[in-house]
């Protein structure tokens, strides 16, 4: 998966979108994409929450800055701690989808199919840090 093919999700996950299926990614693009084009003033949506949610917190994708480690230990941290900022966004993404369903503002975009496709997803963005973070 490229970055071209899935902006919205690359903006949102970095690097750890090559961890995903690539019907998880684009259906996650997608309804990312729509909420972007179709913005609602007022009203609650996936995207406004996710937002909200989020602030400004992402991974740096700087080295690790542990110098005393293991160049290829100090990569594997970095891909760790991008992955976990990227697992962070899915379960944002979730909690965002929860909030506007309970609220009965939920996007039809953003049916159970998206749903599951963002239990997936953390569930592969959990295996990668969990992969990252195994001992040489």
């Amino acid at each position: 998966m490229t970055h071209p093919d899935y902006p919205h999700l690359h903006d949102a996950v970095g690097d750890a979108l090559a961890v995903l299926p690539a019907h998880v990614a684009a259906s996650l693009e997608a309804t990312l994409r729509a909420a972007h084009e179709h913005p609602r003033p007022g009203k609650v949506t996936l995207l406004g929450e996710l937002k909200r949610i989020r602030g400004e917190a992402a991974g740096d994708e700087n080295p690790w800055p542990d110098a005393d480690l293991p160049a290829a230990r100090r990569a594997a941290l970095a891909r760790a701690d991008r992955a976990s900022t990227g697992l962070l966004t899915v379960l944002d993404a979730l909690q965002a989808a929860e909030h506007a369903r309970a609220s009965g503002a939920l996007d039809p975009a953003v049916g159970d199919s998206v749903v599951n496709g963002l239990l997936m997803a953390s569930r592969a963005l959990a295996a990668h840090v969990n992969a990252q973070l195994q001992p040489d």
